[in-house]
């Protein structure tokens, strides 16, 4: 059996590259300034600690600290 091979299309535009760090926890942790803090939820921190190890990982003078409080968990920008 031939298989019939795809047809070549011309003028179909190509949509932009959507990656994880551009996503936005990303987007959110680069809108912070030094001081900035959100509150999550327990059940969300292992997301936005590897969101924060990703953020760094492209800009290393960015620093990030969470803390547990009453009501979960609260990140910072530290540096």
């Amino acid at each position: 059996m031939v298989e019939a091979l795809p047809t070549i299309e011309k003028g179909v535009p190509m949509p932009s590259i959507q990656t994880k760090s551009t996503g936005p926890r990303y987007n959110l942790m680069l809108d912070m300034d030094l001081g900035d803090s959100f509150s999550i939820s327990a059940r969300e921190l292992k997301t936005w600690n590897n969101t924060a190890k990703r953020v760094r990982m492209k800009h290393p003078a960015r620093k990030y600290a969470y803390r547990k409080t009453e009501t979960g968990y609260r990140f910072w920008r530290v540096a």
